[in-house]
């Protein structure tokens, strides 16, 4: 792992908010690539799909700074492309065109940001450029020019500053004509963008989760038709990064305008080895040291291995876990790593939470899926899942779950059993899933018992 600038204390949330757009001020001591991230900074265009918590916005935030190092000019135009959110009855067509006119706008804008921070650049530029680039800004740019500058000014400079709002203000040279296509005009922009001095443009997209989370009645057919007007982009010099949720990958991957695009699709996806140096930058970064290595926080052999299983392979998950154990250590007030017993202890007080995809009839604990569950233990666990702010009787396991029977009888119903005839049944059903869930069934964090008052499901969201 590459050395750091050591400063004490300097980042005592490092393990805290585990979202990207949070750590923007110390974003680059802390975030690890992918071990795939060279492909997809590439000059090629692709269409990246990543499960929820694999890291979509920080490898945004990560492309946009290989484009736009911290403190140097720019190799790369950046437009970063929000499409609009549109009402459930809107037409494809209609979706698709709101959003290739927001990319429009979005170009304008990032020309008007990277002219406000460098103006040289413009000066550099032939007449024809300067010419394309002002007529480009007048045409596009949305939002009354006092409105715009108040979005340039924290990062302008005041010499950019004053070219941008004469590029907002004075006439322009009609440099195409209204019935000029798309493509033409990218094309127009790719050229003066290349004769700044930049390589190209990178048409970064990501923030789709909500959409697809709320099942969003027709974002697919939206994409779609989206994907196909996007061909009107294929210019030499502007490349497409499109960061889109998995659940999307099915229907987009088949579509015929990614081929045509040339999109090269790429699963984001995290191996053992790179997710320990992801934790071990966040442990440096929460001690200031250049360097903390995994087993300075805790020397259980089977630490690792805890990671690995319930993080999955899933950089939020590895966070996660690893924030119970920081928690620890750092009641502790000294630097010794925490031992078996003390990891054991932790965990235990805060294990891997459990949740159920309800739809798909997936467990999961943490990050790691818990497969080859009986019916009648997956039964069990819906219902004590679905109940868990409770405890749940025996009898009511019995009748209602292993039964199936939607009320529990009283002694006078003819389906009414004596409690010694099926309280066999309903405990070692109970004993099967805690051995199926628990790793230690003889003492349950999970699935607990509570003498007169029934079972409960313990650590569930």
């Amino acid at each position: 792992m590459a050395d750091r600038p050591t400063q004490p204390n300097a980042i005592p949330q490092a393990f805290d908010s585990l979202k990207a757009e949070d750590e923007s001020a110390w974003f680059d001591r802390v975030f690890v690539s992918p071990p795939n991230f060279e492909t997809i900074a590439g000059p090629g265009s692709v269409i990246v799909f990543g499960e929820q918590g694999t890291g979509k916005t920080a490898l945004k935030m990560a492309l946009m700074r290989r484009a736009r190092p911290p403190g140097v000019e720019p190799t790369h135009l950046v437009v970063e492309w929000h499409p609009p959110r549109l009402l459930a009855d809107s037409r494809p067509s209609q979706a698709a065109r709101a959003c290739v006119d927001q990319a429009l706008s979005a170009s304008a804008l990032a020309v008007l940001q990277h002219l406000s921070r460098w103006p040289a650049a413009y000066g550099r530029a032939p007449l024809f450029a300067r010419d394309i680039l002002h007529w480009f800004v007048r045409q596009h740019v949305i939002g009354t020019p006092e409105f715009v500058l108040s979005l340039l000014e924290e990062q302008g400079t005041l010499e950019g500053i004053d070219l941008a709002r004469r590029l907002l203000t004075q006439p322009a040279h009609e440099v195409l004509n209204a019935q000029a296509s798309e493509s033409e005009v990218m094309n127009q922009l790719a050229v003066a963008v290349n004769r700044m001095g930049l390589a190209g443009i990178w048409l970064i997209m990501e923030g789709l989760e909500p959409w697809a989370e709320a099942q969003d009645p027709g974002l697919t057919s939206m994409l779609t038709g989206l994907l196909s007007m996007l061909a009107l982009f294929e210019v030499r010099g502007l490349s497409m990064k499109l960061i889109l949720p998995t659940t999307l990958e099915a229907t987009l991957v088949s579509c015929p305008a990614v081929s045509r695009l040339r999109l090269h699709p790429v699963l984001l996806t995290w191996d053992a080895v790179t997710l320990k140096w992801l934790v071990e930058a966040r442990l440096a970064a929460l001690a200031g040291r250049d360097s903390f290595a995994l087993n300075e926080l805790c020397d259980a052999p089977e630490f690792a291995d805890w990671l690995t299983k319930y993080g999955g392979l899933v950089p939020r998950g590895w966070l996660e876990l690893a924030h119970t154990i920081v928690r620890q250590y750092l009641l502790n007030h000294d630097t010794r790593p925490l031992t078996a017993d003390e990891w054991e202890e932790a965990w235990h007080n805060d294990p891997p939470m459990l949740r159920i995809d309800i739809p798909a009839s997936r467990v999961y604990l943490g990050y790691f899926e818990v497969k080859d569950l009986k019916m009648a233990q997956y039964r069990l666990l819906r219902y004590l899942y679905l109940n868990h702010t409770r405890f749940c009787t025996r009898s009511e396991l019995y009748y209602r779950v292993h039964l199936n029977m939607t009320r529990e009888p009283t002694p006078e119903d003819d389906d009414y059993q004596e409690q010694k005839n099926w309280g066999g049944t309903i405990d070692t059903l109970i004993w099967r899933l805690r051995k199926a869930i628990e790793s230690d069934p003889e003492s349950p964090i999970y699935i607990v018992s509570d003498r007169g008052r029934g079972v409960q499901l313990r650590h569930a969201r």
